[in-house]
C-alpha cells in the first residue's frame, strides 16, 4: 500500500511590534494564527504549537492580514495532518 503525505504547509509571516517583540502570523487559521515573542527562537517555537491545535480543530481558509505591524520576513513550515 502506498503511503500518502498528508502533511499541511503553512507560511508564517514574522513582524516586529512597536517595543521591537517579533510577532508570528500564519493567514488561513480559523482562530489562533497569530502569536508572539521576545525572540525570533521563541515565537517560532510557539507559532508551531499554534499551528498544531489549530490544524488540529479547523482546516485552512484565507484570512486577512494583521494591521499595524512592520513585516520582518517569512518561512514556510510543514505539520503531519
Amino acid at each position: 500500500m502506498t503511503k500518502v503525505d498528508t502533511r499541511h504547509q503553512v507560511t508564517v509571516v514574522f513582524a516586529r511590534d512597536a517595543e521591537g517583540h517579533y510577532v508570528a502570523t500564519v493567514r488561513g487559521l480559523r482562530r489562533g494564527g497569530q502569536t508572539h515573542g521576545q525572540t525570533l527562537e521563541q515565537v517560532l517555537h510557539r507559532i508551531r504549537e499554534a499551528v498544531e491545535l489549530c490544524l488540529a480543530a479547523d482546516p485552512p481558509r484565507p484570512a486577512r492580514p494583521a494591521a499595524g505591524l512592520v513585516r520582518a520576513g517569512t518561512q514556510q513550515l510543514e505539520f503531519p495532518a
